[in-house]
């Protein structure tokens, strides 16, 4: 019964701990989630707010090199990843980010530079199937 019982938890942890897609850019997929700097909570419209109760997602920021900091949100509700992406020293983003559906699948993934979305954006459906790709340039749609 023990061993059932070990089994059990051990697959559960197993689960809970890679419950979310891989996204395939090393910079994301090596964080340790639970050591980030914690925040802030947000409210279903990206704002901050003080109410765990009433968050849709909290915070957490990861520093990495040369003042380049790694932040995701969370869904509360499962402490799954919902929104990866970096910054740069200035809190500017810059560089990949991924979004995530709240199954774990990711939602959409691509770039920024200087805070806009630049080059291809890629939009999935919750099942991981491409939806459609967007071609940005300095923020502006051109495709």
């Amino acid at each position: 019964m023990k061993k059932i019982l070990l089994l059990c938890l051990f697959l559960f942890v197993t689960i809970i701990g890679f419950s979310y897609e891989s996204t395939g850019l090393k910079v994301y997929d090596e964080l340790n989630y639970k050591k980030g700097t914690f925040i802030t909570y947000v409210d279903e419209t990206g704002a901050p707010i003080n109410d765990r109760t009433l968050a849709v997602s909290y915070k957490r920021a990861y520093k990495q090199k040369g003042g380049v900091k790694v932040v995701a949100d969370f869904f509360v509700a499962t402490n799954t990843p919902a929104l990866i992406y970096q910054t740069d020293k200035n809190n500017v983003v810059q560089g990949l980010f991924v979004k995530f559906h709240e199954n774990g699948n990711i939602a959409s993934k691509g770039n920024y530079k200087n805070g806009k979305p630049d080059g291809d954006i890629t939009y999935y459906d919750e099942n991981g199937n491409i939806e459609q790709v967007d071609k940005y340039e300095n923020g502006e749609l051109v495709r």
